[in-house]
């Protein structure tokens, strides 16, 4: 937040109002749909796994979440999980 309480913009939504071509080589329309990295994805051997805590604060359930999502846990065992893992993002 900027002084006087004025909210600073991300970098996404500068991103989004950028009216300059795509980089060369990054054509917009060969780019994969989310459906489709989802499934590299999963042929790549990625697991899904939702956190049960934001899961609470969210106030969602299970049947909420695509198919692809394994399973559901708590910090605990997501850190174990991903102490064998080479890559891991937490989003």
């Amino acid at each position: 937040m900027r002084p006087g309480g004025e909210i600073e913009r991300s970098v996404g939504e500068h991103a989004t109002e950028s009216r300059q071509p795509c980089p060369k080589g990054l054509n917009r329309d060969r780019m994969p749909s989310l459906e489709e990295m989802i499934t590299l994805a999963k042929e790549q051997g990625v697991r899904f796994v939702a956190c049960t805590t934001s899961m609470a604060l969210m106030g969602l359930s299970r049947d909420d979440f695509i198919d692809e999502v394994e399973e559901v846990a708590g910090a605990a065992t997501y850190l174990g999980i991903a102490s064998d893992a080479k890559v891991n993002l937490f989003i």
